[in-house]
């Protein structure tokens, strides 16, 4: 009876162009492989152990065996003379609601659309996570008046971060927390470097997850987060959302200071405004949803790189007469596995 090797369903194999990476979607992590054993992965779907014997040199074939002895050993595959029953993972992936993710900004002196009535219609659209990036003055009434508005929401996490403000008053801020679990992170910016750090952050695991204090400045639309490996995401329901959409982009919203409704806060397309238009329209226009769907094995360069399921990238999406482009290259160059310094901190 033949014997074949296979890969556990939650390892997945993925060619890029100079290298291959196992993605192991249950245990959240990544193996690198030689291009060369990405394509022998692919035999072992066809040729049993017997077959590829017979079909290499006695060399490369003790190459063969080690290589997938390793995987063996390594768990992410198995020998077995019935490859048959254990079927690949099911890739289809879908979401129950219109919106997952959100990033609202409002500037609390010059934003004229109605914060409460936005996060009721991100609720019934099914958001389960917003991002809030208040501009202006900052306030413990301000945090307040969110953790009310969002209290018994669909809404599961409210991330949100604020200026530092003179009458900060941390012990009401860390009792807010404590009742309204919703708020994680709380990110205070603009902190004054002679300013203490609050002692209770330090001893307290619930508030040191759910707290973050930065010196840094922001502006509005000028939020830099890093696109690097330590930001990479395996797991399964990433990995089914990226092969079919992009993650970036499907199912999210954002609202600038101004209102303007955009698929994402850095880019220069506007299909409505919040303070006139009701969300769950402009969302279901197919205008809206037109970048969902161009996933990075449709964008030239991403295609062709190793990370492609486990990164991403809020970058807009342009057309040109020979394919599909983002606006704006991450740092990671696939061709030459390595890494500009320059790009890494992206504007997103």
């Amino acid at each position: 009876m033949k014997t074949f090797f296979k890969l556990f369903a939650c390892c997945i194999p993925v060619r890029g162009y100079s290298r291959s990476v196992i993605y192991d979607v249950q245990r959240n992590a990544f193996e690198y492989i030689p291009n060369v054993f990405f394509e022998l992965l692919q035999e072992c779907r066809q040729l049993s152990k017997e077959e590829m014997q017979q079909h290499y040199s006695a060399e490369d074939f003790e190459g063969i065996l080690k290589f997938l002895d390793y995987l063996a050993e390594h768990e992410y595959g198995f020998w077995t003379r019935c490859p048959e029953e254990f079927p690949d993972l099911d890739l289809q992936w879908d979401y129950p609601g219109n919106i997952s993710n959100a990033i609202l900004e409002y500037h609390t002196g010059q934003s004229n659309y109605n914060l409460e009535q936005v996060l009721n219609d991100l609720a019934q659209l099914g958001c389960r996570y917003v991002q809030l990036r208040i501009f202006g003055e900052g306030s413990l009434q301000l945090l307040e008046s969110i953790a009310t508005m969002t209290a018994g929401s669909a809404i599961k996490v409210m991330d949100i971060m604020m200026p530092y403000w003179q009458s900060l008053d941390w012990e009401s801020i860390f009792a807010l927390m404590r009742q309204h679990h919703r708020i994680i992170p709380f990110s205070v910016y603009d902190y004054p470097q002679d300013c203490l750090y609050p002692e209770q952050i330090k001893d307290d695991n619930f508030l040191s997850s759910r707290v973050n204090i930065t010196t840094e400045s922001f502006a509005a639309g000028n939020v830099k987060e890093e696109s690097k490996e330590a930001n990479f995401t395996v797991n399964t329901d990433f990995f089914c959302e990226a092969v079919t959409y992009n993650t970036g982009l499907n199912r999210k919203v954002c609202i600038d200071i101004t209102g303007a409704i955009k698929n994402h806060i850095s880019h220069e397309a506007v299909f409505g405004n919040a303070s006139v238009d009701g969300l769950s329209e402009v969302v279901s226009q197919l205008s809206f949803q037109a970048k969902w769907k161009i996933n990075n094995d449709k964008i030239e360069r991403c295609k062709d790189c190793e990370y492609r399921f486990m990164c991403m990238d809020n970058s807009d999406i342009e057309y040109r007469e020979d394919g599909i482009y983002k606006k704006q290259d991450c740092g990671y160059n696939p061709y030459t596995q390595t890494w500009d310094a320059q790009k890494t901190a992206a504007i997103l």
